[in-house]
């Protein structure tokens, strides 16, 4: 059984990190990524989630240069954000196998 109970916010977590794991992205490219998968996320939520990560050290905060010098800030992910998207991504095929053991 997978360890982790995959909640909305769980699964929301995982997507944003996988996100994250590409490359830095300012929130409002978060925003737009999970509109365009089907997850419209509010900013709302977005980002206390993004401050929960960082508090948890999963997700850096920097700012990326943009047009005309124009400084943004940017979430990439940390060494321990990559570990933490590894786990959640192991304990989420357990629970597709789980899944799919209940068909059979």
């Amino acid at each position: 059984m997978a360890q982790q109970k995959f909640s909305q916010k769980l699964i929301l977590e995982l997507i944003v990190l996988k996100i994250l794991a590409a490359n830095p992205q300012p929130g409002a490219q978060i925003l737009k990524k999970l509109q365009k998968i089907g997850l419209p996320t509010s900013e709302g939520t977005l980002y206390p989630l993004l401050a929960s990560l960082k508090s948890q050290k999963h997700v850096g905060q920097g700012y990326l240069e943009m047009n005309f010098g124009r400084a943004k800030k940017c979430y990439s992910l940390t060494i321990s954000g990559a570990q933490h998207l590894n786990k959640l991504k192991k304990d989420w095929r357990e629970l597709e196998r789980t899944i799919f053991r209940a068909d059979h």
